[in-house]
């Protein structure tokens, strides 16, 4: 038995109404954790359902509030900056 479970609770998640989405996967080490959010981002990629964009942002180094959202607007800018290149 694979990861359905798992897959459809995240997708449920991200199928939210709410426009902005901001979900956080949290676990035990060497679970699956980034490995299941990896494949529901390429079935969510495949599937055209997010055309505005998906991160996937590790956070696992991340001490305080502070560096997670330092880790993520870094993570976001680098994106913007490589949209501006193509």
């Amino acid at each position: 038995m694979g990861r359905e479970m798992e897959t459809s609770d995240l997708l449920k998640c991200l199928a939210d109404d709410n426009l902005e989405r901001i979900v956080n996967v949290v676990g035990l080490r060497g679970i699956g954790k980034s490995s299941l959010v990896k494949n529901t981002l390429h079935y969510v990629s495949d599937r055209k359902m997010f055309t505005g964009g998906i991160f996937h942002i590790q956070l696992k180094n991340s001490k305080t509030c502070i560096a997670m959202l330092k880790m993520i607007m870094r993570e976001i800018l680098r994106q913007i900056s490589l949209d501006k290149e193509t």
